[in-house]
């Protein structure tokens, strides 16, 4: 094999190795805007008791953070969907708490979002969707 075909092979195998890693300074996106038809049938229903935000960063650390992290390079899971939103977003602690305990507790489908997004309320219990809720209105920082 010549050499310029030897330097252009190992420059696409080089190239294609680079090419899946994410930018260690790449955010993921924010979500898009809670459906509306979806906020309708939540109008007027409380949402979650009052959680903690301390406990709720830890339960997110250990169950949520692995599709939701802020930065790609975070996301070190095998999965093939890495774009999930980050929920760090101000519109995510401007949205309804009735919302975010839905979406937890029944997971993606139950808002018209990604069937992915599985229910975790076999999970996690009431008090820890509670907790998550709370931190992520306080801008799960």
């Amino acid at each position: 094999m010549d050499l310029a075909r030897k330097s252009w092979l190992t420059a696409l195998v080089l190239l294609s190795a680079c090419a899946g890693a994410p930018d260690p300074t790449a955010l993921a996106p924010c979500p898009l805007p809670p459906d509306a038809s979806v906020l309708a049938t939540l109008e007027g229903q409380a949402g979650p008791s009052e959680g903690d935000a301390a406990r709720g960063s830890d339960v997110f650390a250990a169950e949520c953070a692995r599709c939701h992290a802020a930065r790609i390079v975070e996301r070190d899971s095998p999965r093939l969907f890495r774009d999930y939103p980050r929920l760090d977003c101000p519109a995510t602690a401007a949205t309804s708490p009735a919302y975010l305990q839905l979406a937890i507790a029944e997971g993606g489908p139950a808002i018209g979002r990604d069937k992915l997004m599985k229910p975790f309320a076999e999970k996690l219990s009431t008090a820890q969707i509670a907790d998550v809720v709370a931190y992520l209105l306080a801008g799960a920082r």
